[in-house]
């Protein structure tokens, strides 16, 4: 008998600026969590941009060393919101030219 496995759904994430990688990832989400944050999401207003900012800020941050659990969480949200909305792989370029 094989073990019951869990579902994940997985969020791929490339951060681009001046057309050069600099970040990158996936994240694994447990149906049980997305069911769990997704519930959650109902309560808070958020965008596809801020999600994003909140990824490029958690990718980074945890580049730099370890996140605190709060930091995990606000990443969640935002991995969560971004597959409830339909992505899957998500490539972000980070524009930083002056207007």
């Amino acid at each position: 008998m094989m073990a019951n496995k869990l579902a994940t759904q997985t969020l791929k994430v490339s951060v681009a600026k001046d057309a050069q990688t600099i970040l990158s990832g996936t994240f694994d989400v447990s149906d049980h969590d997305y069911q769990a944050v997704s519930a959650l999401l109902k309560e808070v207003e958020m965008s596809v941009p801020q999600a994003h900012d909140l990824l490029i800020g958690y990718m980074h941050a945890r580049d730099a060393g370890p996140v605190s659990e709060e930091m995990g969480k606000l990443a969640m949200f935002a991995v969560v919101y971004l597959l409830s909305e339909g992505h899957t792989d998500v490539d972000i370029k980070m524009d930083h030219s002056e207007k």
